[in-house]
């Protein structure tokens, strides 16, 4: 595109693009005033993003305005890089290879405490020159801000029960472990989609080494397959029930700290602690001095098993199950153990195929379309990574596809992976003195009452402020009566 700088009529520079004026041809700083003055919002933006504004008069603006919140240029052209001094951050839409997930990969660079506090601005006269990258711009901002929403919305309702889970992990663990060998063989990851049932026959005949996720246990133990290796990393109610296969079928556990699972299998099974490298329950469990793994925090929990495969061989992965898309009738293999449980209330008026088909339009699909960008967008994790699936109805990226019998022709000889395990008493001196200096500092009360402190953070209203931070503490309060009940059974 070809860009035209003049004098404008009150003697500052100004801009044409193709010869369509980016800027006013008579007071181009006056245009910039008063768009930032037309800018409102209901709450403390942490960063303010802007679709390509040219010369970047308005920063000034902007700096006057919300002097704590930081500023972000999204470049729709080359040739204004001179001017992205003026921003805490730029990026280059123009050189980014999958723009419709633009703000994705965003996600992964802010988080969902900074992005779900964000405006995204566009320069009016930008959007009328490049209406495709503007609709693109702010199709990705949209999708990704409700996958922020949706995230604080589970942190907030799952935090304290992951800290009580984290609390029950290193309590009553008794038999856990960590990585002593990386192994060098080929794994199978096992998601639990439909197409899992067309893969399964053929473990049986190659024998893989075989990483499942808990939803995938049941079909497995079913055909008569025993996974090397479970992994679960969901902290709520129903993810436990997954898990009870395992007193049938005695594998190693994955078991993320925030984990949910049953006591009793936790006393009894070999556990592999994983903590990730934020939150407040990696640090409790750390304290335990019971040892563990280092784990991807990820929204879906094959994303998190990928980063696990990498960490346990140097071979080839290969996905089965992982379908990442709304199909007609179950969305997982069968058995489920959750089906299992839900088939129960079906009747003669609401009936199973009613319960099936509200499925596919639910807020699955949002789900399923956000994992399917993850994996589509995954660079250095997904070299030597493939999916077993004959018939499949979307790509990820850089995972090549591969039919199922193929596995007859891969070599699944090799070193596999060796883990220690030992039985290690708690340290419940050091968790009792991490909980009682920790529980009232900021760190905590963001992780453990998200959505409550964000929004008091992100206040104007002062008053407004008093009765959030009242309510926390209060809250707060209540939560560490019950956490000193978890002391009490052990």
């Amino acid at each position: 595109m070809n860009i035209e700088l003049l004098p404008a009529k009150d003697g500052n520079n100004t801009c044409k693009i193709n010869s369509i004026f980016l800027h006013s041809a008579y007071a181009p700083l006056r245009e910039s005033e008063r768009f930032v003055s037309n800018v409102t919002s209901p709450f403390r933006p942490e960063i303010i993003f802007i679709i390509e504004p040219g010369l970047s008069y308005c920063t000034e603006y902007f700096r006057k305005k919300f002097p704590d919140t930081k500023l972000a240029v999204i470049r729709l052209i080359k040739g204004f890089e001179n001017y992205n001094k003026d921003f805490d951050y730029n990026f280059n839409f123009y050189e980014n290879s999958s723009q419709k997930s633009f703000f994705s990969n965003l996600f992964e660079r802010f988080g969902e405490n900074i992005l779900a506090f964000s405006l995204l601005l566009c320069w009016e006269p930008s959007a009328k020159i490049f209406p495709g990258e503007t609709f693109n711009i702010l199709k990705s901002y949209k999708e990704t801000i409700e996958k922020c929403h949706s995230v604080l919305r589970t942190r907030s309702f799952f935090e304290k029960r992951w800290i009580k889970n984290a609390l029950n992990i290193s309590l009553f663990a008794e038999n856990t472990g960590s990585l002593a060998k990386k192994g060098s063989c080929p794994v199978v990851i096992c998601a639990s989609g439909p197409s899992l049932k067309k893969a399964i026959p053929f473990f049986k005949q190659v024998k893989p080494y075989i990483i499942a996720v808990s939803s995938a246990i049941r079909p497995l133990f079913d055909a008569g397959i025993k996974p090397d290796l479970v992994i679960s990393t969901d902290g709520g109610y129903w993810a436990k029930k997954h898990l009870e296969t395992l007193y049938k079928c005695n594998s190693d556990i994955v078991l993320s700290v925030e984990g949910n699972i049953p006591v009793s299998l936790l006393q009894s099974s070999r556990i592999i602690p994983m903590i990730y490298s934020d939150g407040v329950e990696s640090e409790l469990f750390m304290k335990s001095g019971k040892p563990f793994i280092t784990g991807l925090r990820c929204g879906t929990v094959s994303g998190t098993a990928l980063n696990l495969a990498k960490q346990v061989t140097s071979g080839p992965v290969y996905f089965a199950g992982l379908d990442l898309y709304v199909s007609n009738g179950f969305q997982h293999t069968q058995n489920n153990n959750l089906e299992l449980i839900n088939c129960n209330t079906d009747k003669k008026i609401l009936t199973k195929e009613q319960r099936l088909c509200s499925q596919s339009f639910s807020n699955q699909k949002i789900s399923l379309k956000i994992y399917e960008d993850w994996f589509a967008n995954l660079q250095d994790l997904s070299k030597n990574v493939f999916r077993l699936i004959d018939e499949p109805e979307n790509t990820l990226g850089n995972i090549k596809d591969i039919k199922c019998e193929e596995l007859l022709q891969i070599d699944f000889s090799g070193e596999k992976p060796v883990f220690n395990f030992s039985k290690n008493h708690c340290n419940l001196h050091e968790l009792q003195n991490y909980i009682k200096t920790k529980s009232s500092t900021n760190e905590w009360f963001e992780n453990v009452f998200t959505a409550e402190y964000l929004n008091y953070l992100h206040t104007y209203d002062e008053n407004v402020k008093e009765d959030l931070l009242k309510k926390i503490e209060d809250t707060n309060t209540d939560f560490l009566e019950r956490l000193c009940k978890v002391f009490t059974k052990n």
